[in-house]
């Protein structure tokens, strides 16, 4: 599976803000709540939209209750499983992710424009 990697990854509540501190010998990622740790798979997407493009990473966890983070620069939310015809919907309060095989569309709240973004799986090392 190009793209995608299993880790142990915490569950974060919505929302979470991630913060980095770096002193020259290299940088600490602090979650602001405490962790349970439990199997994830990684997926890295590129999403674009009007006007906008995005790096994405998608930490997904298969085990009850299903879930996706979605991390983009320092910030992270989490959108529990939702019932789907096709596909992984992630949605709350909103905010959608739905992934279709290789790709996926990010519908968000604050979003002026409410236009989805469309997003694609980025290949490992690119």
């Amino acid at each position: 599976m190009v793209g995608l990697s299993l880790l142990r990854a915490p569950v974060l509540p919505t929302p979470v803000v991630l913060s980095t501190l770096g002193a020259g010998l290299g940088s600490v990622l602090l979650i602001t709540q405490a962790a349970i740790a439990e199997p994830a798979i990684r997926a890295d997407y590129r999403c674009s939209g009007p006007g906008e493009t995005l790096q994405v990473t998608a930490l997904f966890f298969p085990e009850n209750p299903r879930q996706v983070v979605l991390i983009v620069e320092e910030q992270a939310v989490r959108l529990p499983q939702a019932p789907s015809g096709s596909g992984a919907r992630y949605s709350s309060l909103g905010q959608e992710f739905w992934v279709k095989g290789r790709e996926a569309r990010w519908i968000r709240t604050h979003a002026q424009a409410e236009q989805p973004l469309t997003c694609a799986v980025v290949p490992q090392g690119r």
